[in-house]
């Protein structure tokens, strides 16, 4: 369990339940520190919904190249991350230009790497500043077949609970291992 500015966030399943109000994506992050220019616009006056990613490292960025290069460039994905020898006021700072194209009626699915860890904890803290973890719901255990989940389920116009669950189960689906039926023949291949 997290507790931070005034909200305490529990652990279920590697699930962060910040609000009952939740969802989002816009557009950025091909590189760790890279703005897109089209994040947040809105659609027809509508709030947006904003999938942000962040990580470690350049995990975040990594993801959301992958989802431009499979799904195409979208304004509703933003991604940050925090390098090696990157502080918590400079990631803070960086990720909070990353945001700024998300306003107060918009909703905000945060996928971060790890629970606990420090992209994913300031994140949410610069959510809350921002006053909008009313409307965020937030995930550790960042994958692409996670990421790509989520976008399906809000394009799909799934619930709030329908989309929670739809993340959890592919993303525990996103995990096997890999049978490998080789004879002889195919291991001199290898």
């Amino acid at each position: 369990m997290y507790t931070g500015i005034g909200k305490v966030w529990r652990n279920d399943f590697m699930a962060i339940q910040v609000a009952k109000d939740r969802m989002s994506f816009g557009g950025d992050g091909f590189s760790h520190h890279e703005l897109s220019a089209q994040g947040g616009q809105k659609k027809g006056g509508l709030p947006m919904k904003y999938l942000l990613l962040v990580s470690h490292g350049t995990m975040a960025p990594g993801v959301h190249s992958v989802i431009r290069m499979l799904l195409g460039d979208r304004d509703d994905v933003l991604s940050y991350s925090m390098e090696d020898g990157v502080s918590a006021d400079e990631y803070v700072a960086g990720l909070s230009k990353v945001i700024e194209p998300i306003q107060a009626d918009d909703t905000v699915l945060v996928l971060g790497d790890i629970v606990g860890g420090s992209p994913l904890t300031n994140a949410l803290n610069t959510l809350t500043q921002k006053g909008l973890l009313a409307q965020t719901l937030a995930f550790g255990g960042l994958s692409l077949p996670m990421a790509i989940s989520a976008l399906m389920a809000i394009d799909d116009g799934l619930d709030d609970a329908t989309l929670e669950q739809s993340i959890v189960e592919e993303a525990t689906a996103g995990i096997r291992k890999v049978e490998l039926a080789l004879d002889e023949d195919d291991e001199e291949d290898l």
